[in-house]
């Protein structure tokens, strides 16, 4: 039977995701719950076999806030510049939900094309998409591209005791995002052309072999027609030209018949 006490699950993984928050998760056990809860260990693991069942849930808690935070207050809408300032602003403003969401080995044996391929990212491509016009495929490569460049200012933000600089953080991602925006494009372009020329190329070769196969068609008819034409003759004898109407040399007498 489940205790009477007021504590319920919900409040156990607020708790959690506090210490987590505030200390890191490394913090999170049954008995830092229960002090924060002035209760005993029971209920923690009356709803929790284990602590790491208790971090699972606060992972993903914070991963569910990491991605509101990203969203802001107008949904993205403000485009990937604005999700772009919030990512690396959550790196420092956040540092242990930061740590906890990407620390080491957190995507051991995943690729960069796994992660950005998330469906956890639909709502970032979504409004990637609708802020360059672009198919949902060379959203998610410009996104790659700045990932990288973004993850990699956020972790030296949450890693050291560095200063974050908003106005050079602008300029920086403002660079990144529309030189990504202009060789996917260009990429895009490219790919257009080759498939035309492959088209062209394609047609040209198709209408060459047409043409020989009406030119070799023509000539087996004209040599078919040719060789029923001589044979008629054999038949008819018209090939035949008797000896005695042979064209003799100019003065040549012909012999008398015996």
């Amino acid at each position: 039977m489940p205790p009477k006490a007021r504590i319920t699950k919900e409040m156990i993984v607020e708790e959690a995701f506090r210490i987590a928050r505030t200390q890191g998760a490394d913090k999170i056990t049954a008995r830092s719950i229960a002090q924060r809860l002035k209760c005993s260990t029971q209920p923690v693991l009356y709803y929790f076999a284990t602590v790491e069942e208790i971090k699972e849930t606060v992972y993903q808690r914070a991963d569910a806030y990491h991605t509101r935070f990203l969203m802001g207050a107008e949904g993205g809408r403000d485009g990937m510049l604005g999700i772009g300032m919030r990512y690396v602003r959550f790196a420092a403003e956040e540092r242990n939900l930061f740590h906890l969401l990407f620390q080491p080995g957190a995507f051991s044996g995943a690729s960069l094309s796994d992660l950005v391929s998330s469906e956890e990212l639909n709502p970032i491509i979504q409004a990637l998409r609708q802020e360059t016009g672009v198919t949902e495929d060379t959203a998610r490569e410009i996104f790659s591209t700045l990932f990288v460049f973004v993850h990699g200012y956020a972790s030296l933000l949450a890693n050291n005791e560095m200063k974050l600089e908003e106005d050079q953080l602008a300029l920086s991602l403002k660079k990144v995002f529309l030189g990504a925006v202009y060789a996917e494009k260009e990429i895009e372009n490219e790919e257009s052309i080759r498939k035309e020329r492959t088209a062209l190329c394609t047609d040209m070769d198709r209408h060459l072999r047409r043409s020989d196969e009406r030119r070799r068609q023509r000539f087996g008819d004209d040599r078919r027609r040719e060789n029923r034409h001589r044979a008629g003759l054999h038949r008819t004898g018209a090939c035949h030209v008797p000896v005695d109407s042979q064209k003799r040399p100019e003065g040549e007498i012909r012999p008398l018949p015996v």
